[in-house]
């Protein structure tokens, strides 16, 4: 089992510059393998190899001119280059698009270190190529396992972090069989961030929409400095620190929903719905798309994927465009004139609903319907340097095939 620790770091300012220069290093070699990379395709016509990529980088390290790159970890630049590999790997299996050059300003500032066993938690520190003396760390909790790599990272707003990767001998619980009375279902929304089938309903915080009044004064104020100043400076790490706070504050709100969810619930099975948030964000006007993106949907169903892994539950989810607002949890009539009602009452049995109640009950509902009427074989996932486990995550379309859940590994 692979898991992820994230710690603040307190670099004193030597070692802050250092890690500057790793920071700027790393992005330099990505942009100039992507473009040795597509300059060799449009001469060839075919791409090149990053062991032939790797071997020019060697080369270049020796010529006048480019000794800076010597002055930083080459395992850092290594990684540069495989995440490169990695990117153009999930290009050309239509994952993601074409890989773009990294900005100074605007990329995420991270290099990566291949290191085992350079941790002292006693005193609170971290080692790595060029870091002998140790970089302080507050280690909230402890590291179990074999180190497999560190990546550090800087924020926008200047805090360092390092984030470890292990691998711990233990293997994924192998979930129960799916059962219906052991299950619930949960429905999404910006109103209500989730309902469940028995009720319950969890309110959307609103993050974003809270903190906007404030956004907006702090970036007025800085579209109004002169640029490159002091107080410009000053103004665009107000801005920055806002917009962490709520990044921070939507991170926490979904860790602790989607914990109650997994952990603190008798319930084996969470029914879901699938949605495509990209294409729900992509026809929405302005307003809606701002809340969808404050609500972070995406973010908690990959908090539930993993949750469910690592605690042996199933996680099953379904098309996006079944009908579940629509139709009687009772009786199973379609109530066709819904429109944007938030109660209706069913025409066939007279049942008074709650919309998004009833959703919650429909779409576990259909969840178990399909899965009885497919051949719900759990498949294991996909996982980089992972040995195949049994997933816990079913997936179903609309046609009620199943579909194999692909489930990356996942940080704490």
């Amino acid at each position: 089992m692979h898991k992820g620790y994230s710690f603040r770091l307190y670099p004193t300012e030597t070692q802050k510059a250092l890690l500057e220069k790793h920071f700027g290093c790393a992005r330099w070699v990505y942009n100039w393998a992507l473009e040795q990379k597509i300059a060799y395709y449009q001469k060839e016509k075919k791409g090149v190899s990053m062991y032939e990529v790797a071997r020019e980088l060697t080369k270049l390290k020796r010529e006048e001119g480019k000794e800076w790159l010597q002055e930083v970890s080459s395992q850092s630049l290594g990684y540069s280059m495989m995440h490169l590999d990695r990117a153009f790997t999930n290009f050309f299996k239509h994952k993601k698009g074409f890989p773009k050059f990294k900005s100074k300003k605007k990329s995420r500032a991270s290099f990566t270190h291949n290191l085992s066993n350079d941790l002292n938690e006693e005193k609170g520190l971290v080692y790595a190529t060029n870091f002998r003396e140790g970089i302080r760390c507050v280690f909230t909790r402890p590291v179990e396992g074999k180190i497999k790599r560190m990546t550090f990272s800087r924020t926008k707003t200047g805090k360092y972090y390092v984030g470890i990767l292990v691998e711990t001998p233990e293997e994924f619980p192998t979930p129960p069989p799916p059962r219906e009375e052991l299950s619930v279902g949960i429905d999404l929304g910006l109103k209500t961030f989730a309902t469940l089938d028995d009720g319950t309903k969890i309110d959307t915080p609103k993050f974003l929409q809270g903190s906007l009044q404030r956004l907006r004064r702090a970036q007025k104020h800085l579209s109004r400095c002169q640029y490159g100043s002091k107080n410009w400076e000053k103004a665009r790490d107000k801005v920055a620190r806002l917009h962490e706070h709520v990044a921070n504050s939507r991170k926490d709100f979904l860790h602790k929903v989607s914990h109650k969810l997994v952990c603190d619930n008798q319930a084996t099975t969470l029914c879901i719905e699938n949605l495509d948030i990209t294409e729900m964000i992509e026809k929405a006007p302005s307003r809606r798309k701002r809340s969808i993106y404050d609500a972070g949907w995406r973010m908690f169903r990959g908090m539930l994927e993993y949750k469910c892994e690592w605690h042996g539950k199933n996680l099953m989810m379904i098309g996006q465009f079944e009908p579940s607002s629509k139709i009687c949890s009772c009786c199973g009539e379609m109530n066709k004139d819904l429109g944007k009602k938030r109660e209706w009452t069913c025409k066939k049995c007279e049942t008074h609903h709650d919309r998004d109640i009833n959703a919650a009950k429909n779409i576990k509902k259909i969840a178990f319907c399909k899965q009885n009427t497919v051949s719900a074989k759990i498949l294991p996932p996909d996982r980089r340097d992972v040995k195949p486990v049994e997933s816990s995550v079913l997936e179903f379309n609309e046609a009620g095939t199943e579909k194999d859940r692909l489930t990356p590994s996942r940080g704490v």
